[in-house]
């Protein structure tokens, strides 16, 4: 027999709630199950009431519910409700739990995505270094997470910080972000996990084992490119680019023989090349770059794996990005020309004196960096 009464005392009535103004929780509800009397403290009378009126509901529900419910069912029901933190329902624990959870394939959708990728790049519309790098995302986000239910925030946040700097997570996370906003019009989930992880999360612990940005220094630079002569001088003329003109390192994949003016010593670059999308010219080059280049002109410019550059990387102390930084660390230092330096490597001045000058060597040491030649030179 339930009422629920006023605060106080009520002659002759049976107080389901009522308030003790000493308590911290004052509203009590009353109650008596099986003979035992039972009490439960709330903070609000609202809360109080709430409570009486599922009671209630449940003592009317719960012989037809349980009935066709097994017993393994009830212990489940029992067990998860031990197991709750406390203040916590069982229904927003369920809720949170499969929140990111689908029936539709993650790989099939993600394979979907990158066919559409890769129908960009045949129709010209995405860059052969820009699918590439998509590509790879796609396979490795495939091998980490094998079904929606793996994609929470948290797996997110410790999967996109274990790839390294800042600007490779920000360019992950813009891969992973757009599959994902892919999946949600497919319909396969309702919420992108990924929007709920904050960007200062993503730097706020540095990541051991990250390359610092900077330059070689000459000896630095000279070795590495004695060691690919000896062991890899497949890729010889790719870092010759990179460190004797400051093409960036998606550019010169793009690169073909026909753009490379060797008599009038120039490099023509196609519109399509460039980080821009806008055809330039480079002059005013460098003479140690024309010699490598004479001598492995026979050679493709390939860019090695991923794996050799992270190994190589490691057991040379290589920092990130070390190639456009040296050539422009070097080239101010040589010439103290910021306009010279920016119309080859397409940075503007400002952005040059900004990163650059602080780092400045004397022009001995960076006239020795252009004076790296190949060993039979």
């Amino acid at each position: 027999m339930f009422r629920v009464m006023s605060t106080g005392q009520i002659k002759g009535g049976v107080k389901n709630i009522f308030k003790l103004s000493e308590r911290r929780s004052p509203w009590v509800v009353d109650i008596t199950v099986l003979g035992k009397r039972q009490r439960r403290f709330f903070a609000t009378k609202r809360e109080a009431l709430d409570y009486l009126d599922n009671w209630k509901l449940a003592r009317k529900m719960d012989l037809q519910y349980f009935i066709s419910l097994s017993g393994e069912q009830i212990k489940d029901i029992k067990d998860a409700m031990d197991a709750l933190p406390r203040g916590k329902t069982l229904l927003q624990s369920v809720r949170k739990a499969w929140r990111f959870f689908s029936e539709y394939n993650l790989h099939e959708l993600a394979d979907k995505y990158h066919e559409i990728k890769k129908n960009r790049r045949d129709s010209g519309s995405l860059s052969e270094g820009e699918y590439t790098h998509i590509k790879g995302r796609v396979a490795d986000f495939k091998k980490h997470f094998g079904a929606f239910a793996d994609v929470t925030p948290q797996a997110l946040l410790a999967y996109l910080r274990s790839k390294g700097a800042p600007k490779t997570v920000a360019l992950w996370k813009g891969t992973i972000s757009e599959i994902l906003d892919f999946c949600i019009k497919k319909g396969a989930i309702a919420e992108n996990p990924i929007r709920l992880i904050h960007g200062d999360e993503l730097i706020a612990e540095k990541t051991a084992g990250i390359r610092k940005r900077g330059s070689l220094s000459v000896d630095e630079a000279r070795a590495f490119m004695s060691l690919l002569e000896r062991k890899y001088p497949q890729y010889c003329r790719f870092f010759a680019l990179l460190l004797f003109s400051g093409i960036r390192v998606e550019e010169a994949p793009r690169m073909k023989d026909e753009y490379f003016r060797y008599d009038e010593r120039k490099i023509v670059f196609p519109a399509q090349i460039g980080k821009v999308k806008k055809a330039w010219t480079l002059e005013d080059l460098p003479e140690n770059l024309w010699v490598w280049l004479e001598k492995y002109k026979n050679t493709p410019i390939k860019r090695p794996s991923n794996t050799l550059r992270t190994a190589l990387g490691k057991r040379l102390g290589l920092p990130e990005n070390f190639s456009r930084h040296s050539f422009s660390t070097y080239h101010l230092s040589l010439y103290f020309d910021s306009a010279r330096t920016s119309k080859i490597t397409r940075n503007s001045e400002q952005v040059l004196k900004d990163r650059y000058f602080d780092a400045l060597v004397d022009k001995e040491t960076a006239k020795a960096y252009f004076e790296i030649l190949p060993c039979d030179s």
